[in-house]
């Protein structure tokens, strides 16, 4: 779901404010879709193909498919072939993202915690391209295997939960509706920054590669965050702006 919200940052990597301000835009307007994606004809599927592999690395930690999806938002059109654990909400996202060459592959994995609060680690900066809504912690790593990517999670969960208080939601998820609302909700954050639409260019160029490469644990020690159980509970949430 990272890379919905990274289009504005491609265009700021032409140092194009404008049409960043008119991406953001246009995603805040347009409906976010999320349908089941049906191969054509009876050959096999060159999109299904380029993740194939992940099948049996997913059934080997724990995760069982659940479906692939054409997300599309604006004039996006991404590929996302998804996984969950069958123990929690925990989630393997793998996304084809189209560009000139080809497609570039990218992987979220995501754990949902009670309180409105998630943890996602990506293995591309991409995703820390814009700020986060309170109590949404983002690591990412750059050069990494599936294996540390998912080691790496694994930690910060311990970390949140252990550190932090975080408690894990154990009640059934239904994936569609959390993708789209929480795309909608990183939305609607972004735009309640004061001068959101002048930000863009820093964001991409500087933000990015401040909080890339920095584990949660680490951007708690650097200050850059707050765990759960160090906001009020007055503290605003995205779902209240």
């Amino acid at each position: 779901m990272e890379i919905l919200l990274t289009i504005f940052g491609i265009a700021g990597a032409v140092v194009v404010l404008v049409t960043i301000t008119q991406i953001l835009g246009m995603l805040t307007q347009s409906k976010v879709s999320l349908k089941q994606y049906k191969p054509k004809g009876h050959k096999p599927d060159r999109m299904i193909r380029r993740i194939d592999y992940l099948h049996q690395w997913a059934k080997g930690n724990g995760f069982e498919f659940l479906e692939y999806y054409l997300v599309k938002t604006g004039f996006q059109r991404l590929f996302l072939a998804v996984w969950q654990r069958t123990d929690r909400p925990t989630f393997l996202c793998t996304y084809l993202v189209p560009t000139q060459s080809g497609f570039t592959k990218v992987t979220d994995i995501v754990t949902k915690f009670a309180n409105n609060t998630s943890l996602t680690t990506a293995n591309s900066s991409d995703a820390q391209t814009h700020p986060k809504p309170p109590k949404d912690y983002h690591q990412t790593f750059s050069r990494i295997t599936l294996d540390e990517q998912w080691c790496r999670h694994i930690e910060m969960e311990n970390f949140l939960m252990d550190v932090g208080d975080a408690k894990l939601v154990y009640t059934e998820i239904q994936f569609e509706k959390c993708f789209v609302n929480d795309v909608r909700k990183e939305i609607r954050y972004i735009r309640s920054i004061s001068y959101w639409y002048l930000l863009g260019a820093y964001w991409y160029f500087i933000r990015r590669n401040l909080w890339h490469n920095k584990s949660i644990k680490t951007q708690h020690e650097k200050g850059m965050i707050k765990l759960p159980n160090e906001m009020s509970e007055d503290y605003p949430t995205a779902e209240d702006i």
